[in-house]
């Protein structure tokens, strides 16, 4: 029996759920070599997800026990937000799969509408079920931003995000270039080697530019900048894998020693690395723990695991896993991210430059961080160099960015110097 789209879908939403492969790694496991299947079931993922919550209460409209297998969630999908797909498919994928979905039910999935799905939802609960987005991440968003702007944030979140890319090389060159191939792009005013890709695509061109590229989001480019790391400057990544703020470092000129947990991300960042043309020595530690090289280094970057808030758009798998998390998860990164930024104040010289950086929204995550090394006294708050993005809450000095005001991911940044 043939695999669908819909099955190959499922599986991969499955695996990302999990929070240990992004959406587009799982999708490049379950369906292979093949890149029109790829560009296929990754379209219908996304779309997935980033309308879960709409498709469960349609669901619990619909049926009494809504089903809880995503194959099911994901035939619901097509059936209520997919008018081009004939029911006779996707009955027969629910026939074929014994799955709890009849043709009424798709049939009635159909005729209904979002406002059909939103009637009698009010406040935070309607805002999470309209933008697919777990209750408690509103909520929390609403308390930090207020009603108003949470709702702006929700959907910068549903929106097309800007399309980001660093290069090392002359920029202004690199525009002609990519015009030259039928590729608009602008140069960045703020943050140096990037350009927003406005039109066109750089999957088929990229080799013929001569020029090593990434595609990067600005406000992970602006974190690395931020360091201001001069050539010959030994750097410390603390949570390197998969490499493209370290690999920008390297190739301005620093030395770069990529440290992270996991080996299999960093046999990952290696061969990205290769590919740039990027020296980094690559090391597989535990820096929670583990001082590297004490006192040895002139910077550090610390940007480590966190709730990905910010990313909810760009990478809507995040929500899955932030829904089956809970807001516990908020707390018990907090107190790793502390560690961490701990070892790397210790593993630069005194009076060297640590970067803190993560793509989430929470203040327990990013303030109050930064605030536990300030206020012992191990280090004092620097301005960044490259001024973007709304001052940190209550932190004078770091940068906070959002999707809705800066057209990039969430994130914050804090430059410290070690005391």
């Amino acid at each position: 029996m043939a695999v669908s789209v819909e099955e190959l879908a499922a599986q991969a939403v499955v695996l990302a759920s999990t929070g240990q492969l992004g959406l587009r790694g799982a999708v490049q496991r379950v369906a292979g070599d093949d890149r029109r299947v790829r560009r296929l079931v990754l379209a219908l993922s996304l779309g997935y997800l980033r309308s879960y919550k709409l498709v469960e209460e349609a669901l619990r409209r619909v049926k009494r026990r809504p089903p809880r297998s995503m194959l099911a969630r994901i035939v619901a999908y097509e059936a209520l937000l997919r008018p081009n797909v004939p029911l006779d498919r996707l009955a027969d994928i629910a026939s074929r799969r014994n799955l709890p979905l009849h043709r009424r039910d798709l049939v009635e999935l159909r005729r209904l509408s979002i406002r059909d799905i939103l009637s009698g939802l009010k406040g935070l609960r309607r805002l999470a079920v309209r933008y697919s987005q777990p209750l408690w991440v509103v909520a929390y968003f609403s308390r930090l931003l207020g009603f108003g702007e949470a709702r702006k944030l929700l959907e910068a979140f549903s929106r097309p995000h800007s399309r980001w890319a660093w290069f090392a090389g002359d920029i202004d060159r690199v525009v002609r270039l990519l015009e030259s191939h039928g590729v608009e792009a602008r140069r960045d005013p703020v943050v140096p080697g990037v350009v927003e890709i406005v039109s066109g695509s750089l999957e088929d061109i990229g080799n013929k530019l001569g020029v090593p590229y990434m595609i990067r989001d600005r406000a992970s480019v602006l974190a690395a900048s931020s360091l201001a790391a001069r050539p010959g400057w030994r750097v410390l990544d603390t949570c390197s894998a998969p490499g493209g703020k370290a690999i920008q470092l390297s190739l301005g000129g620093a030395y770069v020693v990529g440290a992270d947990l996991s080996a299999r991300r960093l046999s990952v960042e290696a061969g990205l690395a290769a590919s740039k043309g990027a020296r980094i020595e690559l090391l597989h530690a535990d820096t929670t723990r583990d001082v590297v090289h004490p006192s040895a280094f002139d910077a550090a970057l610390v940007d480590p695991d966190c709730t990905s808030m910010g990313r909810l758009g760009h990478s809507p798998e995040t929500r899955l896993w932030l829904e089956r998390a809970g807001p516990g998860v908020v707390k018990k990164l907090s107190r790793i991210q502390r560690s961490l930024l701990r070892r790397a104040l210790e593993a630069v010289k005194p009076g060297g430059v640590v970067v803190y950086t993560t793509c989430t929204l929470t203040v327990e995550e990013n303030e109050d961080v930064v605030r536990s090394v300030v206020d012992e006294g191990l280090a004092v708050l620097e301005e960044p160099p490259l001024l973007l993005g709304r001052p940190g809450i209550g932190l004078h000095g770091a940068l906070r960015l959002y999707p809705h005001l800066h057209g990039t991911i969430g994130a914050f940044i804090a430059r410290l110097r070690k005391t």
